[in-house]
C-alpha cells in the first residue's frame, strides 16, 4: 500500500510538473529578446529576408546564403499557424556580450514546426549567429508527455528504481538518526541520503536513451526531472552511503552485544 501511494504521488507530482509550462518559463523568459527572436524566425517563414540578412553574422554571408534562406522558408507549411509559443529559452553571459538562444514551436493546422534562433547582443548590435528550422511529427508536449504506454522493461526496472531508492536511503538515514549516541552519527545520516561519488545512470523517458554521469552527487539516489516541454529524465544512483551504513551498522551492533556480555567467574 505504501508503494502505491508512493507511484501515485510520482504521478501526481510529474502531473502537476506539466500543467502550465508557459507559467513556468515566463518568469525566466528575457521578453523583449524573446520578441526580437521570434520576429527573425517570422522573418523566415514570411520570406522577408532583409532582417535576418542584415544581422546575420559575416562568416555565414556568401553566395549559398540566398538559397539556405529559401530552403529553411521552405520547410514551414503555407497558411498561418493556429498558434505560435516559446518552448525553449536560454541567456548565457559572456564577458563583452549576451547570447540568447530561443525554441518557438508552431503549430499547424496538419503539422507542427520548431523554430531555433540564437544571436548574440554587444552593446546595441545583434548577431545571429544560428537559425533552424525542424519539422515535428506532433508537439513537443505530446511527444514528452509522461506515459506507461509502449514503455520497455527498462522504463519501468528505472522508474521503480528511482522511486525505491529514495526510499531506501531515507529509511537507512532514519534507522541511523535513532541510533543510540555514536561518534560521527549525523555524518554518517547526512552520507546515507546521497549517491557520492558514484556512477549515476539517466533514463530519457520518452526515447528511451540512456546516458550516464562519473563523480556525481545525486541527492537520496534517484530524482524524477522534467524541463517544460522536455522530456522526463530519470536518474538513479548507487547509494554508496546507506549500504556502508548498514554493513558499519552489523559490526556495530555486534560490539554493542560483546560489550553488555559479562562474562562468567
Amino acid at each position: 500500500m505504501q508503494i502505491q501511494r508512493l507511484f501515485l504521488a510520482v504521478f501526481a507530482t510529474l502531473a502537476l510538473a506539466a500543467c502550465d509550462p508557459q507559467q513556468m518559463m515566463s518568469p525566466f523568459i528575457p521578453q523583449k529578446e524573446a520578441a526580437l527572436g521570434k520576429s527573425y524566425v517570422e522573418d523566415i517563414r514570411l520570406r522577408n529576408f532583409v532582417p535576418v540578412r542584415a544581422a546575420l553574422d559575416p562568416r555565414y554571408r556568401d553566395e549559398n546564403l540566398e538559397k539556405t534562406l529559401e530552403q529553411l522558408a521552405g520547410l514551414f507549411p503555407p497558411g498561418e499557424p493556429n498558434s505560435v509559443k516559446i518552448v525553449g529559452s536560454h541567456t548565457m553571459s559572456f564577458r563583452d556580450e549576451t547570447g540568447y538562444d530561443f525554441l518557438f514551436e508552431y503549430e499547424f493546422p496538419h503539422k507542427w514546426v520548431l523554430g531555433h534562433v540564437y544571436f548574440t547582443k554587444a552593446s546595441n548590435t545583434v548577431t545571429i549567429e544560428r537559425m533552424d528550422v525542424i519539422p515535428l511529427r506532433d508537439s513537443l508536449e505530446h511527444q514528452n508527455a509522461f506515459t506507461l504506454a509502449g514503455k520497455t522493461p527498462l522504463h519501468f526496472l528505472f522508474m521503480a528504481l528511482a522511486v525505491l531508492l529514495p526510499v531506501f536511503t531515507i529509511a537507512t538515514a532514519v534507522v541511523c538518526a535513532r541510533m543510540p549516541r555514536r561518534k560521527w552519527k549525523w555524518l554518517w545520516v547526512i552520507f546515507s541520503l546521497i549517491a557520492i561519488p558514484t556512477l549515476s545512470l539517466n533514463l530519457n523517458w520518452t526515447t528511451g536513451a540512456m546516458t550516464y554521469n562519473f563523480l556525481h552527487f545525486l541527492v537520496l539516489g534517484g530524482a524524477f526531472v522534467s524541463a517544460p516541454y522536455g522530456p522526463v529524465m530519470l536518474q538513479i544512483g548507487f547509494p554508496l552511503g546507506a549500504i556502508l551504513f548498514w554493513i558499519r551498522r552489523r559490526k556495530w551492533n555486534a560490539m554493542s552485544i560483546q560489550d553488555a556480555t559479562l562474562p562468567f567467574n
